[in-house]
């Protein structure tokens, strides 16, 4: 494979996927789950995906029509290769979408709360403005952290997302956060028309929290979780031996819940399994397997052992990995088919059917030892189960692993 030069590139809206209309199947009062068609939508420029370079940070989309990389900007007959160019360049926000032919970014920084300046909290400000940069304006600011820009749900012109609210912190030395601080985080929806912040409920409280919408329809939101009730403060042991052993007891707490999204009433209760996504009105990924519901019977039934899902496509088809290899099920036919060892890169995830093309992302072995490349390549659909398939890589990331 001739591969050519690699630019370090960020991806901060993932391929678009489709609205998806809901499917009514007959729910009642003990049904543990939603037989709809989920909503899972990151932006709906359908085509490609935005992406920015670090050293510029010029906006560009990848088209997966043409198979070509082209910067967000609006000058007629532009080349994009002089100053005159006026490409969209972000290189402070956090995150970044397109919906309805507006360009969405967020900015999370610490605000002073008192005259002094010596107390300070985590705000975030989401601006809109149109494709090309112009007419920026802030459409809301709302305490917290937006978490990520993926997933995100947006159904019936409306944002559903996860803020992640700090507490107050002591900025007289600088301001400083992470992800590892006592947060409450919080299930938020924002009207992208109206700019209307809605709070529909606090989901969990505690130390190092991590949220995820794991899947979303038109009535529910299905969220897992993962936290600390408690931390080991550094300053209270007397040497960093004590610390990491007692840091190390703590174990977090992990699990999954339902929310009502016009209620907000959070439901615990689960499925017999661990509900990862939700597709095609009755089938379920977890990470022991695939399940199919059987609405006759009204249980569910394995259909793939031992397998862990990382990905769904065109909301059909099931990316699997398992100790036997990385396989593609089929939900429409059953059906499951295995990926090769390639010979021209180490390992390749589908994540986009386009025409002829496959979209995934894709690993490399670098030059040196320990040293790999990962991003995004595309190769034929046709192609995709040789061994000696050929990928055209769009952009890679050099990282190193440490034995």
């Amino acid at each position: 494979m001739n591969m050519p030069k690699i630019e370090v590139l960020s991806i901060f809206c993932i391929i678009s996927l489709i609205f998806l209309s809901s499917c009514s199947g007959g729910k009642s009062d003990s049904d543990h789950y939603d037989r709809e068609y989920p909503v899972k939508v990151s932006m709906d420029f359908e085509g490609g995906f935005l992406y920015r370079e670090f050293g510029d940070a010029v906006l560009k989309v990848f088209d997966y029509e043409s198979r070509s990389l082209v910067p967000l900007c609006a000058k007629p007959n532009c080349l994009h290769n002089s100053a005159d160019c006026n490409a969209v360049r972000k290189n402070d926000a956090a995150s970044l979408f397109l919906y309805h032919n507006k360009l969405y970014a967020f900015y999370t920084d610490v605000e002073a709360v008192d005259a002094a300046a010596t107390v300070g909290r985590v705000r975030t400000a989401i601006t809109v403005s149109d494709t090309d940069g112009n007419n920026e304006m802030i459409l809301i600011k709302f305490d917290g952290e937006y978490e990520d820009a993926y997933p995100s749900y947006i159904y019936n012109g409306s944002l559903y997302f996860i803020a992640k609210i700090h507490d107050d912190i002591d900025i007289a030395g600088g301001a400083s956060y992470s992800s590892a601080d006592h947060t409450e985080n919080k299930l938020l929806m924002l009207d992208l028309s109206g700019g209307k912040l809605t709070e529909i409920c606090s989901l969990l409280k505690g130390y190092g929290c991590i949220t995820d919408i794991t899947c979303m329809t038109a009535h529910k939101a299905y969220i897992s979780t993962l936290y600390k009730e408690e931390e080991a403060k550094y300053e209270d042991y007397d040497s960093v031996e004590e610390w990491i052993e007692a840091a190390n007891k703590i174990k977090p707490i992990c699990g999954s819940i339902t929310v009502d999204l016009a209620t907000g009433k959070i439901r615990s209760e689960e499925p017999p399994i661990d509900i990862k996504w939700i597709y095609d009105s009755h089938y379920y990924a977890a990470d022991s397997g695939v399940y199919v519901y059987k609405s006759d019977t009204g249980e569910f039934e394995i259909v793939l052992e031992n397998t862990n899902c990382t990905n769904v496509i065109d909301d059909r088809y099931f990316i699997l990995y398992s100790d036997e290899g990385h396989f593609i099920y089929d939900s429409k036919t059953d059906k499951t088919e295995e990926l090769p060892a390639y010979a021209n890169a180490k390992s390749f995830s589908p994540e986009k059917f386009y025409g002829d093309h496959c979209f995934g992302g894709i690993q490399l072995k670098g030059e040196e030892k320990n040293v790999f490349i990962h991003g995004l390549a595309y190769c034929k659909t046709e192609d995709m189960y040789k061994e000696d398939c050929e990928f055209t890589i769009v952009y890679g990331e050099e990282y190193e692993v440490i034995d």
